[in-house]
């Protein structure tokens, strides 16, 4: 809970004008966390966390470089391959994105296709120059294959529908092992690309997670169910050995989250212990060779928290790993049973809270303290400095100082005056402190079971207690201070109401029970309304004129509520798994008035708000990664998507409007990344003025990146308002051009239109009139290479004739498209 106060009393008493559609756009994102799957290429890794792929050098694996990370719209990144310039990585709903990598520090997006299937692994292999993508996930059709040779005009040959569903997949020659979650494990012949044949199934006990192979031997993953090895002498007809469910020190059945095998040596990667080291030469009697020897002591508990997916390349051990001390690709040294830890890359623990302040951000994590970061654009969050403080809940900004909770610690104050090095500058024990306010030089924390403190911080180095109100059953975990009023929210006891006018006597006023647990809670500007954010219930709209007497006056929002925040009548709810929702107080604060939502990709559980001059900027605890939105109010229409998607050596351009416009008052610009000037591009509405797309061909796009700008104003307005932006790297060189023939011209009543394909690609073949609006489409779908041959009748799409008149027909292909003339007469 945070807010800025400036011009709120002003705000609520305006209208809000009815014009104005407002969104909210992701700007950019830092701390990612959750690490999931990792691939190799040389010296370079990519690992997926829920919010994209991350791009690292680890030529030093004891200082690896972050090269650049790639977002995924919002989407949990899953599994990564890598082959060549070509990285794939699938999502949870079912996206495969297509990302060119030939520049590693600016990796750029090809393409994204959907119906992968959920939680989808990858394989790559490249056969007589034909890049192949091989993909097993839960989908209409779960094994896929893929020809990659030219990305951005992937082309889908033969699937295979599996039961159980398929979630891990390895090569082997002409047959794909893959692993069901609920099967075990398949044998797929894939000589043919476009016939996969089942040719054997191993039924195995348990839940399974993922598989691996080398040379005869293979290995399934089953968590609980520890492994299962498998003799793949004959790929075709995997023969079922030994079981293990590791244990190692005083540990034992040990969850196996994924294999790696290397000749006779495999890896059990177990989630909450790291990795085991087995000699699997007998496949009946595997024997354990290694494991990190602190799994000898007990307790303390290994320093390890959740291991995912692992892949041996060479002589290392690449891990995916995520703790809340130590989280990144872990990397060992796999030449030896010693398991010699070589480095990792750097990662993050979870964020619970966020705030912000003079263009800089604080992230607040759980045992690796706050983290800062300087907002040096509007589409740039640069890390900077760590503060270390374990168990952090709360944090809030005034200017450089930083007033942090923990529940270990207590309150501390921290000095980042010095971005990259802060320094703590003072703390004092108040019991386990969730959450703080400060005030007039005063901090106002909630303690969870110690309570309600006041604290003396004027002198930062040297905190004084003031005074403090605990009773039985308390469970305080957030507090909003308005002058002499403050209100903590209680996870055991609903939310009460205090009088701090002296806040070395703390006053209970009132306490207003409510039926499930109270996360957050704000007081609007004058202290006369608390929002009060209740479990399973949403926001409550409380009047405090008499503080003593709570009175409900409205719930709203989504009931997974977890936060809410104020800024200039705007009110911003975080909702968890539902992303965050932003209103408008208008002339009734009691009852706001929902304008625009953004789905995180996680779970939000913490938001506050900024101006910063120009926008209001929305700061998101989305626990596997702190995001920023900026708040578009005045935009003329609301953006719900803008999408660029490089098509052989030219760029299309789609974007979604939340409702129809006219195409006069839009515009779309592109300009070299780099620097240049701005020229326009023409687009054409694809759906009664919401859906709208462009395809740029310009023959100069080839091999350079571009910024493409989406304008807007309002109907009868001169200036233009930049609605979004967004580059793209066209790689490549720009095909041969295609020539649109047809005949006869003029006709009736009928035109053969003709063209000829040097390759398979997919086509769009229209027909407009001569204001630009689309009367007939003729095709819309992948063709052959080799001539092509529609006829057009002179009908629309709804079968009505046209008249005598001047008409044009449009082929679009990747990267290019072709008009000619056609003139009907009758």
């Amino acid at each position: 809970m945070r807010h800025r106060l400036a011009l709120a009393a002003l705000v609520l008493c305006l209208a809000w004008p009815a014009r104005a559609a407002t969104e909210l756009e992701y700007l950019d994102s830092g701390q990612w966390t959750f690490n999931q799957d990792v691939a190799v290429n040389g010296n370079l890794v990519a690992a997926t966390l829920s919010y994209g792929v991350q791009l690292w050098d680890v030529t030093n694996a004891a200082a690896p470089v972050f090269l650049a990370d790639y977002y995924t719209d919002g989407y949990r990144a899953w599994a990564v391959a890598w082959e060549g310039d070509l990285v794939a990585v699938t999502t949870n709903v079912g996206h495969l994105y297509l990302l060119d990598v030939s520049d590693p520090a600016h990796p750029g997006r090809v393409d994204r296709i959907s119906g992968v299937g959920s939680n989808t692994d990858l394989a790559f292999r490249r056969e007589d120059g034909t890049r192949w993508l091989y993909s097993a996930g839960n989908a209409s059709q779960d094994f896929q294959i893929r020809d990659l040779t030219t990305p951005a005009n992937s082309v889908l040959h033969g699937t295979l529908p599996l039961d159980g569903t398929p979630n891990g997949i390895v090569l082997l020659g002409d047959v794909a092992l893959v692993s069901a979650r609920a099967v075990g494990l398949y044998a797929v012949d894939i000589s043919d690309h476009d016939n996969p044949v089942l040719l054997d199934t191993e039924a195995v006990p348990g839940t399974h997670i993922g598989a691996a192979a080398d040379g005869t031997r293979a290995a399934l993953a089953s968590g609980t169910s520890g492994f299962t090895l498998f003799d793949v002498s004959n790929p075709a007809n995997p023969v079922k050995h030994a079981t293990v469910i590791p244990a190692a020190g005083v540990w034992s059945n040990l969850q196996v989250q994924e294999v790696a095998v290397s000749g006779t040596t495999l890896y059990a990667i177990c989630r909450d212990v790291g990795v085991l080291t087995y000699n699997i030469s007998n496949l009946d009697a595997p024997h354990l060779t290694g494991y990190d020897p602190r799994l000898d002591i007990t307790p303390p508990s290994p320093i390890y928290y959740v291991f995912g997916e692992g892949v041996v390349v060479g002589n290392r051990l690449y891990l995916s790993h995520w703790s809340g001390i130590n989280p990144g690709v872990v990397m060992i040294d796999a030449s030896s049973s010693t398991e010699t830890y070589l480095g990792r890359t750097l990662g993050f623990d979870y964020v619970r809270d966020v705030d912000a302040d003079a263009g800089f951000v604080y992230g607040c994590t759980g045992q690796m303290g706050i983290f800062a970061h300087e907002q040096v654009s509007p589409y740039e969050l640069v890390p900077r400095g760590q503060l270390h403080i374990v168990e952090t809940w709360g944090v809030q900004a005034h200017g450089s100082t930083v007033y942090i909770a923990s529940t270990i610690e207590g309150i501390v104050v921290g000095d980042f005056s010095d971005p990259d090095n802060p320094v703590e500058l003072g703390s004092l024990a108040v019991g386990q402190a969730r959450q703080l306010t400060v005030k007039n030089g005063v901090a106002y924390v909630a303690a969870f079971t110690q309570g309600f403190h006041t604290v003396d911080v004027s002198d930062p180095n040297n905190l004084v207690g003031l005074d403090s109100a605990v009773h039985a059953g308390q469970a305080s975990v957030n507090v909003d201070v308005v002058d002499g009023l403050a209100v903590t929210a209680d996870q055991a006891d609903g939310m009460n109401v205090w009088d701090v006018s002296d806040p070395a006597d703390i006053q209970q006023l009132a306490n207003w029970p409510t039926s499930n647990q109270a996360d957050d809670v704000l007081l609007s500007p004058d202290g006369e309304l608390a929002y009060l954010v209740v479990r399973g219930v949403g926001v409550q709209v409380i009047d405090l004129s008499t503080p003593s007497s709570p009175t409900l006056l409205n719930t709203f929002g989504n009931a997974d509520a977890t936060g809410v925040s104020l800024l200039d009548g705007f009110l911003t709810v975080s909702a968890g798994t539902s992303g965050v929702t932003t209103y408008h107080q208008g002339a009734s604060p009691i009852a706001p008035v929902e304008l625009a939502s953004f789905n995180t990709a996680h779970d939000a559980k913490a938001l506050c708000t900024e101006w910063d001059g120009n926008d209001t900027l929305i700061y998101v605890a989305d626990y596997s990664a702190l995001v920023a939105l900026r708040m578009n109010p005045s935009t003329p229409v609301a953006v719900s998507s803008f999408a660029l998607t490089a098509q052989g050596a030219g760029v299309q351009v789609d974007w979604m409007l939340a409702e129809a416009a006219d195409a006069e008052n839009l515009r779309l610009s592109v300009a070299p990344a780099a620097g240049g000037p701005e020229i326009d591009l023409p687009f054409s509405a694809l759906d009664n003025g919401l859906a709208w797309q462009a395809r740029d061909t310009r023959t100069e796009l080839a091999g350079h990146a571009w910024r493409y700008n989406l304008y807007g104003r309002d109907p009868g307005d001169v200036d233009w308002q930049l609605m979004r932006s967004d580059t793209v790297k066209v790689p490549g060189t720009a095909p041969a051009p295609v020539v649109l023939r047809n005949y006869p011209n003029p006709f009736n009543p009928s035109t053969t239109l003709s063209f000829d394909l040097e390759a398979a690609s997919r086509a769009r073949l229209l027909v407009f009139d001569a204001q630009g609006r689309q009367l007939a489409l003729l095709h819309d779908g992948p063709l052959a290479a080799g001539p092509a041959r529609f006829t057009w009748d002179g009908h629309d799409d709804t079968g009505h004739a046209l008249p005598s008149g001047t008409y044009f027909a449009r082929l679009v292909l990747p990267g290019q498209s072709r008009d000619t003339k056609l003139v009907l007469i009758k």
